[in-house]
């Protein structure tokens, strides 16, 4: 077992820089795309996918599943209009 832990790490260190694979032994902070390149080697890559949240659709997208929702008007349209008050067609005796 020993000798594929070494062998692992020699292929890290292939990877990525000296001073970021003791970063990572450390628990420091490295990029992205280094600690990527370590687990493609040690063939954990796969584990990210427990660490990454589960994506959730976008506010469009839900929309789109949703369908069109009927809103409601701003106003109440079954109110008499007060006396006095102008309205389309009130002006064709007038001609």
């Amino acid at each position: 077992m020993p000798e594929r832990r070494e062998a692992a790490r020699k292929r890290a260190a292939n990877v990525i820089g000296r001073a970021t694979l003791q970063r990572l032994k450390r628990g420091e902070s490295v990029q992205l795309t280094s600690l990527i390149g370590v687990l493609r080697v040690l063939r954990l890559l796969e584990r990210l996918d427990a660490v990454a949240p589960e994506p959730v659709p976008s506010p469009i997208e839900r929309l789109k599943t949703q369908g069109r929702r009927r809103r409601r008007a701003s106003g109440r349209r079954d109110e008499p209009a007060p006396e006095g008050t102008w309205s389309w067609g009130d002006d064709e005796g007038a001609r």
